[in-house]
């Protein structure tokens, strides 16, 4: 099995492509486990006691009070509200965890060490990389042997010998859905769908948004990706009917957000 790499003008440049069989690999997707190389992602990691307040107050998600082994995206909007960075941040053992695209690891992180001030919070880049299982077979035995663990996380991050997995909700009604839900804060579940069988569309979002519909807790996936540093990994998920709903004032930037959209 031989390694091609991603094309050098590929925003996957400097991952693997694929092993040799695209297709098959696609298939085998479908119906067993297959490695994805992520590894060109960006990885910082903040410390301090400071970290989550002094990141909540420059980007568009409420972490400051994030539960240890939390998953959220997170965005750091300009003055016009417009997006500059994207990333997804785990809180694991007194430590956030980020990881973005490769080509804004290094502008993200020399951002966020000109914003440290007086805060007590230390910006750094990680020697991490960030992989990818993809398929039903993820909780066969020999996958878990592989990974080091007896059963996959349920919905909060857990540490592995070398980095963690981690749970990354997404939702079944597709991912700009689910990117306006991370960005807004915005249950998609508390939405009356007008798509076909009642499905939330985008539409849907952005008229929420722009009505200052109020936040609410992230909406629970139809089907979650488990991710680790260094390991990743996708899996499908069962609906949560015990999801709860808190409803929160809009903030002066997340109303700048839903004029801007």
């Amino acid at each position: 099995m031989t390694a091609v790499p991603a094309p050098a003008s590929s925003p996957d440049a400097g991952a693997t492509w694929h092993y040799g069989d695209p297709l098959g690999e696609q298939r085998a997707a479908l119906t067993d486990a297959v490695f994805i190389d992520r590894s060109h992602r960006g990885v910082i990691t903040l410390t301090g006691p400071d970290r989550l307040t002094w990141l909540n107050n420059m980007s568009s998600q409420h972490i400051a009070d994030l539960a240890e082994g939390a998953t959220v995206e997170n965005l750091s909007l300009d003055a016009h509200g417009r997006v500059e960075d994207h990333w997804i941040q785990t809180e694991l053992g007194g430590v956030s965890h980020l990881d973005t695209e490769p080509w804004r690891a290094e502008p993200l992180l020399a951002y966020l060490k000109r914003m440290v001030f007086w805060a007590q919070v230390v910006p750094d880049a990680a020697d991490d990389a960030v992989l990818s299982l993809l398929g039903p077979g993820l909780s066969d035995k020999k996958v878990l042997d592989a990974l080091g663990i007896d059963a996959l996380p349920e919905d909060i991050a857990a540490p592995l010998p070398q980095g963690f997995v981690r749970r990354m909700p997404t939702h079944a009604d597709g991912p700009a859905v689910a990117r306006l839900a991370a960005e807004s804060g915005i249950d998609p579940s508390a939405l009356v769908g007008t798509g076909k069988g009642g499905r939330v569309t985008k539409g849907d979002m952005l008229q929420a948004i722009a009505g200052g519909v109020g936040a609410a807790a992230s909406a629970t996936a139809t089907s979650a990706s488990m991710s680790v540093a260094p390991l990743q990994l996708r899996v499908p998920t069962p609906p949560d009917d015990a999801s709860r709903e808190e409803r929160v004032r809009m903030t002066k930037l997340r109303q700048t957000i839903a004029r801007r959209l």
